[in-house]
């Protein structure tokens, strides 16, 4: 085989490679903007669920049943529940959180509880992919306003207190951070974005 074939070849490979690239960046992008359109039907899911609470806490309490935390602190939508949504005031952007994280799920770019406390004071907030929704959290700054909506439509407000990389989820399992969000980067890392209570003055 002489080198004028041996070139071909070695292009046509690299061509091959580069539009597999580009098919699977189209791709996830494709998912990514569904994932959004999908969020924006479950927020607004969570909020009209959030104004008929009280009335299924009466029907409870008038059939002297208990009501159980988890009918109250989480809401299904097809097969996923989910616990509330962040709200990022700076680009008037929500983005629903999932109680937990399924395999059968697939890709689809909506963030996961990946801990909590029994009281949710001290939470850990995660993106499965690289390019998800928390990626915008990137371009926040020290301070900027991030704020948590549950269920009960119970608004906690935060700020961002400190940003950083690092390189194991093992990392955060110990923290007592109030809230904490993490996501992979392409290629290596977590980024991670810690936040705390907005203390307001009296």
């Amino acid at each position: 085989m002489n080198k004028k074939k041996i070139g071909y070849i070695f292009v046509l490979a690299g061509l091959v490679v580069l539009l597999g690239s580009v098919f699977l960046y189209i791709n996830n992008r494709i998912m990514y903007f569904n994932a959004v359109l999908k969020s924006k039907g479950i927020v607004a899911g969570i909020s009209e669920y959030s104004d008929d609470i009280s009335e299924k806490v009466k029907e409870y309490e008038k059939n002297n049943e208990d009501l159980k935390e988890e009918d109250i602190l989480s809401l299904e939508f097809g097969e996923t529940k989910y616990i509330g949504y962040i709200h990022i005031p700076k680009f008037e952007q929500s983005i629903p959180v999932k109680e937990e994280e399924k395999d059968s799920e697939g890709l689809d770019y909506i963030p996961y509880l990946y801990f909590k406390n029994t009281s949710y004071n001290n939470m850990l907030i995660c993106d499965k992919y690289a390019g998800g929704q928390l990626e915008k959290l990137k371009t926040l700054e020290i301070d900027d306003e991030i704020d948590f909506i549950d269920i009960l439509s119970n608004l906690t407000v935060y700020k961002i207190k400190s940003k950083k990389i690092i390189y194991r989820y093992e990392e955060l399992m110990s923290s007592e951070e109030e809230l904490t969000f993490a996501f992979p980067l392409y290629g290596k890392g977590i980024y991670v974005v810690v936040c705390e209570r907005e203390t307001k003055l009296e």
